[in-house]
């Protein structure tokens, strides 16, 4: 028999081992004829994988077994001591064959040759605390190894597919080629860090400093499509770049809509993308004060020439030609834009725009921004603030953290369930801007995300745009 066929015959054989004798045994070793096996937190496929192994791994079996959905899942602890669910097979292939050698737990990472790099666009550092490369750009693709958060691999191709889900081809420090998503549950996979007010792939950004919307193309040109304008205060996730063009620096970014297009840095020699933590602390619109020798008093009700600042709960909000929900839609404000009040109120009976929502009485008051824009706008929506007295002694604060729903969710009056219900999001993909923290955010299920006083969202049914700014989020109480 020739060796070819010795060798074939073998590998059919790791494939078709039984797995019954596992649950009897302690000890089994990654089947060798798969390139990776994904364990996972919990017996879910949908569950956050915790780790990569590799075929021939050995691991300790718990005894712990449970079928889900007609798959069996054994809980392993691998060789980093990390409890973890693998199924028992993995395209096809059984995932662990029977082992007499017990797995020694260590914190040490075997790291593989590193093959010659091949010409890369780019070094980036993963952000995500494990991400899976694939044979293709396609998450139902053979994933063919794991990297942890913090490991620097190269940009070497891109996928754009005409569902918007782009994919990134990598090298690893391994040699390995293969794919990942650029976004994975709403957070960019690979960043470059920004340092000292830079702007950077993975960080935000914040459109400032101009009267007239930042226009948002396909291309880094300006005879390309444009896709949507964005006004100032309005963040965006830096996704690529930057290219210069015609002595012009021009960046990739995701808008709060997620629309993914290319900006300019400068406008007419006027920066107008900068970083979050270059922004200058808001100032009061310029107005005619009578001369005093004290400062004016904060007034404590709306009323025309009332100085007022948005808080919506969602980074930015409408403003409408006439106090109604249907009536046209002038631009959106970001949080924290700030007005003067000029005409209302006014009273209205009427559900939102989509319709869904049962009637309810809007407040509308009349305002004018600092660039002379005038609009209608509510005081409040279905009971979220929209409008807030403008203190310059505790100012609403500029975007720096958006969270991205990730499936239905309710927002509660204080840090913790036992608070009252008082506000809700239907589905994934809702934009929430953030404030505040509370707990440790190592521990999703137990922290909490503030988006307004009194607004409280719990971690782990949102991802973060930016988790380090929304990481560097103030400790509030309740």
């Amino acid at each position: 028999m020739s060796m070819r066929l010795t060798r074939l015959l073998v590998l059919i054989g790791l494939c078709l081992l039984p797995v019954v004798a596992l649950a009897q045994q302690e000890k089994a070793t990654v089947n060798p004829a798969l390139a990776i096996l994904i364990v996972r937190s919990q017996p879910d496929a949908a569950a956050a994988p915790t780790e990569g192994l590799t075929g021939g791994v050995a691991v300790r079996l718990t005894g712990e077994e449970v079928t889900v959905e007609g798959v069996i899942w054994r809980q392993i602890q691998p060789p980093s001591g990390t409890l973890g669910w693998v199924p028992d097979s993995q395209e096809g292939v059984a995932t662990l064959v029977l082992s007499d050698e017990a797995p020694q737990l260590t914190n040490d990472t075997v790291v593989a040759p590193v093959a010659a790099p091949l010409a890369s666009s780019g070094e980036r550092t993963v952000a995500v605390d494990l991400l899976i490369v694939y044979s293709e750009p396609d998450a139902a693709s053979a994933p063919v190894e794991a990297i942890a958060r913090d490991v620097q691999v190269s940009i070497i191709d891109k996928n754009e597919p005409s569902t918007g889900e782009r994919w990134l081809q990598i090298q690893t420090p391994s040699g390995t080629l293969g794919w990942v998503p650029e976004i994975l549950d709403g957070v960019i996979t690979l960043v470059n860090a920004a340092t000292n007010g830079a702007l950077a792939i993975g960080s935000q950004a914040v459109i400032f400093g101009t009267n007239l919307p930042v226009v948002l193309y396909t291309e880094a040109a300006l005879d390309s499509q444009p896709l949507e304008a964005i006004v100032s205060g309005v963040p965006v996730v830096l996704t690529d770049g930057p290219v210069e063009v015609n002595n012009v620096r021009w960046w990739e970014v995701r808008s709060p809509s997620g629309a993914v297009g290319w900006v300019q840095e400068t406008v007419d020699g006027q920066v107008v993308l900068i970083a979050p933590d270059a922004l200058p602390t808001p100032t009061p619109i310029p107005t005619a004060v009578p001369q005093a020798t004290a400062a004016p008093a904060v007034p404590t009700t709306l009323g025309v020439g009332v100085e007022v600042q948005i808080l919506s709960l969602d980074p930015a909000f409408p403003l409408h030609a006439a106090p109604s929900n249907t009536s046209q839609t002038l631009t959106t404000l970001p949080r924290s834009t700030q007005a003067s009040i000029i005409g209302g109120p006014v009273q209205v009976d009427e559900t939102s725009t989509t319709g869904n929502d049962a009637p309810e009485q809007f407040v509308w008051w009349q305002i004018r921004t600092a660039d002379g824009t005038e609009g209608w706008i509510q005081e409040a929506y279905y009971g979220e603030p929209i409008l807030r007295i403008f203190d310059p002694a505790n100012p609403v604060n500029p975007v720096i953290c958006v969270l991205n729903t990730l499936r239905d969710v309710n927002i509660r009056s204080g840090p913790g369930t036992q608070f009252e219900q008082i506000a809700s999001r239907k589905g994934a993909g809702n934009l929430l801007a953030a404030d505040g923290q509370f707990g440790n955010i190592s521990d999703p299920g137990n922290h909490w995300w503030r988006l307004a006083e009194g607004f409280w969202i719990r971690n782990d049914l949102v991802s973060e745009q930016t988790r380090e700014s929304c990481a560097a989020l103030p400790i509030v109480t309740q």
